[in-house]
């Protein structure tokens, strides 16, 4: 759902993604380190979806001009 510069700007991400998307709203994020390229990012997921809501609420968010994929927690992105 996003990728920020600090866990403290992901964590103020998420509070702006629960406000935009109503979907998010009972949901616990996912805040995970990620170092590309050398340079360390914080990402921002959402637990609890079904394979389909998941897929949903990944197209309402593209909707809204903002990135998405959707992931199974067995599998996270590298």
């Amino acid at each position: 759902l996003g990728s920020y510069n600090s866990k403290i700007e992901a964590s103020r991400g998420w509070a702006a993604l629960q406000a935009k998307f109503p979907q998010l709203k009972d949901r616990q994020p996912v805040i995970t380190e990620a170092v590309v390229n050398g340079r360390t990012f914080w990402r921002v997921a959402a637990n609890g979806f079904t394979s389909q809501s998941a897929k949903s609420l990944c197209g309402t968010v593209k909707s809204a001009g903002r990135g998405c994929f959707a992931y199974a927690a067995s599998t996270p992105p590298a």
